[in-house]
């Protein structure tokens, strides 16, 4: 049997180890909050050591692949050199021809036919501001350009039968959305979703809104009519040159390979020459059509070219 003196000691010493307890913690909570100025540091430190990890991995990288990173300007513009798409270098048995190519505030306009290479170019300008916006080193020599805040894509649509939308409700959809200033915008083939003529005067009406705003639009089209919009830059993809398709041997795999890929200025004595284009027509002919339907291209072209 315990006796009553002993039960007293007991509760003694609960109640004197409940009051350590509480005057440890004290001790303890005074001691870590001076010594939580060094903690933050050392977590600070740790974090930096992690980053820094993180950087050399992609220097590394950078180095090996001759990669560049960025130069920002305060400047409106994109300005890109021998840049391309890591995706197309890579690849076996594809052509990778790196891009030069300069954008401005307001709009740019780049004609040519299909296979030209359009849709790459302006795949190939996005996913590197995508790169910049990631702070990650890019497939290029060098690239100048103010900070990509927003950045907008518009490609090519096949509509959406679940929502009940066509291509031409998307694009404008797209155009709709709100766009910042100092915003990227990319359109490939502006406004082909509707008829030729309510497409170019569509075009027009949108390259001049975006020709006075403080953005950098850039946007692709096979209307010639578009050619004659002011205010606005005008670049085309180079043509292949016929004589070397007939050397090499007329097919869909020679005009490829003799495919240029590359971005050159309009100038005033290409307008014409644009308009009267049959690159279109010639590239038709390296395709399995009936041999009627080839017959009436090639007159078309004979009539055109002797004009």
């Amino acid at each position: 049997k315990v006796n009553p003196e002993l039960r007293k000691l007991q509760k003694r010493k609960n109640a004197l180890n409940e009051q350590y307890g509480s005057l440890m913690q004290e001790q303890l909570d005074q001691l870590n909050s001076k010594l939580s100025s060094f903690r933050s540091c050392l977590q600070t430190y740790y974090k930096k050591r992690v980053k820094r990890t993180w950087h050399y991995v992609l220097l590394a990288v950078k180095e090996k692949n001759g990669f560049c990173l960025p130069e920002f300007t305060s400047k409106r513009g994109c300005f890109l050199e021998k840049a391309y798409l890591y995706s197309l270098k890579t690849r076996k048995n594809e052509r990778c021809i790196p891009l030069d190519l300069n954008l401005e505030r307001g709009s740019t306009i780049l004609y040519g036919p299909n296979m030209s290479g359009k849709t790459t170019v302006l795949k190939t300008v996005y996913f590197l501001l995508t790169l910049v916006q990631l702070g990650l080193p890019l497939p290029a020599r060098k690239i100048k350009l103010h900070y990509p805040g927003q950045v907008a894509l518009s490609l090519k649509s096949p509509g959406d039968i679940r929502t009940n939308s066509s291509t031409y409700s998307e694009e404008l959809s797209f155009f709709a959305e709100p766009m910042k200033d100092g915003a990227y915008i990319l359109s490939d083939e502006l406004f082909l979703s509707t008829d030729p003529a309510n497409g170019v005067i569509l075009s027009q009406i949108v390259l001049q809104f975006m020709a006075a705003a403080d953005r950098v639009f850039f946007c692709t089209t096979h209307y010639p009519e578009i050619l004659d919009t002011k205010n606005t830059v005008l670049c085309r993809m180079e043509d292949t040159d016929p004589d070397l398709l007939k050397k090499d041997g007329y097919d869909l795999q020679s005009m490829h390979n003799l495919m240029p890929y590359r971005i050159t200025p309009v100038t005033d004595s290409d307008r014409e020459k644009i308009r009267t284009n049959v690159a279109p027509l010639t590239t038709a002919l390296l395709f399995d059509l009936d041999e009627e339907v080839k017959t009436a291209i090639r007159k078309h072209i004979d009539k055109t070219v002797s004009s």
